[in-house]
């Protein structure tokens, strides 16, 4: 997308989103669980830090992004445990004028997904895959680190 004159917003899917880090970060994917938070549950604070996955990295390092009504709300990271770290965002009701994160509770299809790397040494990883997937993704609510 990266257009400056944009008419209309683009639309993403889970499976978009998927394909757009897996066509950069192809590679390297062995490193990385994608994990698909919730589930088709709905999205609280409650139903992400009680939802399991079993491969246990749902804790791990990774990047995050906020998906709802065919739009990427949010997208970050963190360098520890990203899941806790998007719960911060509900929490905080992290905001732009138009949009907030908790407008996510009234979407039938919001979901949290997670790009975990599996070997926590493999950290560095994370940094790059938010900087593409905000420039990618070009979320509703920008990082203030990146835009």
């Amino acid at each position: 997308m990266n257009s400056t004159n944009k008419l209309e917003m683009e639309t993403f899917s889970l499976d978009k989103i998927t394909r757009i880090f897996r066509k950069e970060f192809g590679v390297i994917e062995h490193k990385i669980k994608i994990i698909r938070v919730l589930n088709g549950k709905p999205f609280t604070k409650e139903n992400i830090l009680n939802s399991k996955e079993e491969s246990n990295l749902i804790w791990h390092p990774g990047v995050y992004v906020f998906f709802g009504d065919k739009k990427v709300w949010k997208v970050g990271r963190h360098l520890t445990n990203s899941r806790m770290r998007a719960t911060q965002h509900i929490t905080e009701n992290t905001q732009t004028k138009e949009h907030r994160i908790k407008d996510l509770e009234n979407i039938s299809d919001a979901e949290l997904i997670l790009f975990n790397v599996k070997n926590e040494n493999d950290n560095h990883w994370v940094a790059a895959v938010e900087i593409f997937l905000e420039k990618e993704l070009e979320p509703l609510i920008r990082s203030k680190r990146t835009g």
